[in-house]
């Protein structure tokens, strides 16, 4: 067998054991996926055997889930099945305006790679998970809810100080309680805070000195 027949059979076989590892991992995320959406209330299976076919949802070269955005999808169920383990690669998750409800589950801590994450206009209740605080790739940050609703509360944790990378943060219209944590100096990039609507007390940290870009700012 010649050097250049073999370099191509190496290299047939290296693509095609690759395919194989792209399709295993495509099939466990359309199981995953399609066992959450039969968890829902008004669940609707789409018709395709890959979920980068599925509308709102996009992948990338390998096939990976990086992005899922179904809002105002009229999603009426709970996170409690979403198989946050199997999208390591997730950069992006919007499920703003729908009809979710129950706690934000602390798996919610398995993106790594998160840098959007938008719960807003939804019924969620319960706390503020402290493992949103190990996102630290996060940009975007609402856990905003519906003013008619007032869920998520508790006091708002500390480990969100961990997120430098934040520009936009909204936890407004909860029943969140207690003081903002002195430790949210740290997040420097922040452009936009919006807390309004809520039952904080204390004074504004004299860490938010810290907070040169914030523009947007709604206590």
């Amino acid at each position: 067998m010649s050097f250049s027949i073999f370099n191509s059979l190496v290299l047939f076989l290296v693509l095609h054991f690759s395919l194989i590892e792209i399709a295993c991992d495509s099939a466990e995320e359309v199981h995953a996926l399609l066992k959450w959406k039969t968890s829902l209330q008004n669940p609707s299976q789409p018709p395709f055997s890959s979920p980068c076919a599925w509308s709102g949802i996009s992948c990338n070269h390998a096939g990976s889930v990086v992005s899922i955005n179904l809002t105002g999808s009229n999603l009426k169920g709970t996170l409690q099945e979403f198989p946050f383990l199997l999208f390591p690669q997730l950069a992006y998750l919007d499920l703003s305006v729908n009809k979710l409800f129950g706690t934000i589950p602390t798996q919610i801590s398995h993106l790594s790679k998160l840098k959007h994450l938008d719960f807003s206009t939804n019924q969620f209740s319960g706390i503020i998970p402290p493992q949103i605080g190990i996102l630290t790739n996060l940009v975007v940050l609402r856990l905003s809810i519906a003013l008619s609703y007032n869920r998520l509360n508790g006091s708002i944790p500390a480990s969100l100080g961990n997120l430098s990378n934040l520009v936009q943060l909204s936890l407004s219209n909860n029943s969140l309680s207690g003081q903002i944590p002195p430790n949210w100096g740290y997040l420097t990039s922040l452009v936009e805070l919006r807390l309004d609507n809520n039952y904080l007390t204390g004074l504004i940290p004299p860490s938010f000195q810290n907070l040169r870009k914030l523009t947007v700012h709604v206590q």
